[in-house]
């Protein structure tokens, strides 16, 4: 009997219409999604660093404001503090828009011995240091039958310091007078058109700017408005960046770029100084006060490592051109930088602050000692 072989039927096929295909999420649906993924890190991060951390500019008081006769000062009568991540001190305006607690009067008390004013910028205000802690303010407690004003403000240049000494020294008529020079002045100087003097055909000195006729120097005014930043228009965020890594900032990134870039600039801005140096002498001589230029010099200087990026020799080497200026001029000129190298090269102690670059609160000590040495040979006796 033969096999038969039994073929099994395959079972029928299913057909099935096919599935539709997923369309893929368009890339701006996703760009959606990263950007509030993103939003909401940030809206987190922000209250979570406001429950444990203020922005050290929020806990400064505002200092300073626009003035009639200087472009800038020292708010009127306001007392506050100052903080940065690297320091905190308190300070004093008087009445009158100065640095300090003494207001002057036109006539000169009976038992001084004669009267100083300072010009200059910050370092000069003394930024970094509480009233008594700066160079002026040391100077100030050892020259203690001399009246000593601080006539600085931050971001003065030599154009600044010109109509402080035009308006306040013409009451207050010092007998010395001594200019604090930084390597930025020539910067500012060339950078600004107010304010502005030239020298009138008999050779005075002449403002050409609008002053108003009633501005008096020696007024005292009353209390400034201390208008502080808002809380909640600021973001802390970015000011933990701006603020607390400032001085990573500057050594990886560097400052802003500066305003003067070729040696054409610098020439035409040195050109500049020297008419306005030129013009602070002649002033000086009208008011019969003894000017005295003091170079103030960058922390790139004295200290080799404190290096900051976009600032280097270009900017900062202003020393022998300031000296041929000043004997040019026949005004005397004391150069601080070596004996503020000497003194870090001996103790090493912190002059400056890195990433705010003011003297230190030992840098001004050093600073007072030095003046007070040198300077003393100016005073009247």
């Amino acid at each position: 009997m033969s096999a038969v072989t039994v073929e099994q039927a395959s079972p029928p096929r299913e057909h099935h219409s096919a599935a539709p295909r997923r369309r893929p999420v368009r890339w701006t649906v996703k760009l959606v999604a990263l950007l509030m993924a993103i939003g909401f890190a940030l809206v987190t991060g922000e209250l979570a660093l406001r429950m444990v951390w203020t922005p050290p500019s929020l806990l400064s008081t505002p200092a300073w404001g626009p003035h009639p006769s200087y472009g800038y000062a020292p708010l009127a009568g306001v007392a506050g503090r100052l903080e940065t991540p690297e320091y905190a001190h308190d300070f004093h305006h008087t009445a009158q828009r100065q640095r300090g607690t003494k207001v002057f009067t036109a006539e000169r008390p009976a038992a001084v011995r004669g009267r100083v004013l300072f010009l200059g910028d910050s370092f000069t205000y003394g930024l970094g240091a509480g009233d008594e802690e700066t160079f002026v303010g040391r100077l100030t407690t050892t020259w203690r039958d001399y009246e000593v004003a601080n006539g600085g403000a931050n971001g003065y240049g030599t154009r600044n310091s010109l109509a402080v000494l035009d308006q306040f020294g013409a009451q207050f008529r010092p007998d010395l007078t001594v200019l604090v020079f930084f390597w930025n002045d020539p910067e500012d100087n060339y950078c600004r058109a107010i304010p502005e003097f030239a020298l009138s055909p008999e050779g005075k000195v002449t403002r050409v700017d609008d002053v108003p006729a009633d501005f008096d120097p020696l007024a005292e005014l009353p209390t400034a408005t201390k208008s502080a930043k808002s809380r909640w228009t600021t973001s802390y965020l970015v000011a933990m960046v701006k603020e607390g890594l400032k001085g990573a900032r500057y050594r990886f990134i560097g400052a802003k770029d500066r305003r003067i870039t070729t040696e054409e600039q610098r020439n035409e801005a040195w050109a500049i100084t020297e008419r306005y140096l030129d013009m602070l002498h002649r002033r000086a001589d009208d008011l019969q006060t003894k000017l005295v230029v003091v170079s103030l010099p960058d922390h790139n200087q004295v200290d080799p490592a404190a290096v900051i990026k976009n600032i280097g020799p270009f900017e900062f080497d202003v020393q022998d051109r300031l000296r041929t200026s000043c004997e040019r001029l026949g005004v005397p000129m004391i150069d601080l930088l070596p004996d503020l190298q000497a003194e870090w090269k001996t103790n090493g102690k912190q002059l400056y602050y890195y990433a705010d670059r003011h003297l230190t609160r030992y840098g001004n000590e050093v600073v007072s000692k030095l003046l007070q040495e040198q300077l003393e040979a100016h005073l009247p006796q």
